[in-house]
């Protein structure tokens, strides 16, 4: 699993309880501490379907090393200890000099910084790489004419890369198919209050896998 450090939440849900009530047709405000947690159990559920973040968020993604790499939160069937010592090479779609962002989609990266063996942090400038938030994942680039930092790291978790992730502020800049999978979720939730464990596409209510195809970053059930 990546090591994902969440520095500041969402301030929002990507669904409103007056949305979620009226989607479920419920006209009674006794249930809405309730609702409103069906509503949060729903996105985090989605969230961990898709590799996405929908109201946005700030992270560090911890690293133990600049690259080459390969990256085992996308490539999941090759050790992350194997290093790429010759010129870099792509596995799959992924390169193995080139830092991919595990969740999405990225907005922007606040910062990149390393640790070394006496714990001294210092800032990468952001004018030796390239940030690419077109792709899915989104992707950090080092520039052909710089190399990355020769510093000896901490023996782990030596890099972090601050980076904002979400489709905006509040809940007007989330998609309406992710919205409406929120609102199927939850309102199965409400209607069906008994334990489920290890939640699955196939058990969702009908349409909910079909919605968020398009949205899921990797091979499998997100991350």
């Amino acid at each position: 699993m990546p090591a994902l450090e969440l520095i500041t939440a969402a301030v929002q849900e990507p669904v409103t309880l007056a949305e979620q009530k009226l989607h479920s047709r419920i006209d009674i405000s006794d249930d809405d501490t309730l609702i409103s947690a069906y509503i949060s159990a729903a996105r985090g559920t989605i969230e961990k379907i898709t590799g996405r973040r929908f109201i946005n968020s700030t992270w560090k993604y911890w690293l133990d090393g600049f690259p080459p790499f390969i990256n085992s939160s996308i490539n999941s069937n090759v050790s992350a200890s194997i290093d790429i010592s010759t010129s870099p090479v792509i596995i799959g779609k992924y390169r193995t000099n080139t830092i991919y962002i595990p969740i999405g989609p990225v907005s922007a990266i606040s910062a990149i910084a390393y640790i070394d063996s006496d714990d001294n942090e210092t800032v990468w400038s952001s004018d030796n790489y390239v940030v690419d938030t077109v792709s899915v994942p989104a992707r950090i680039v080092k520039k052909s004419s710089v190399s990355y930092p020769t510093t000896t790291l901490r023996a782990a978790n030596g890099v972090y890369i601050t980076f904002i992730a979400g489709y905006g502020a509040d809940e007007t800049e989330v998609p309406e198919d992710i919205k409406s999978t929120i609102k199927l979720l939850a309102g199965h939730y409400y209607e069906h209050r008994e334990s489920v464990s290890d939640i699955t596409l196939k058990e969702m209510p009908q349409g909910i896998a079909a919605i968020l195809a398009p949205y899921i970053m990797y091979e499998g059930d997100g991350i």
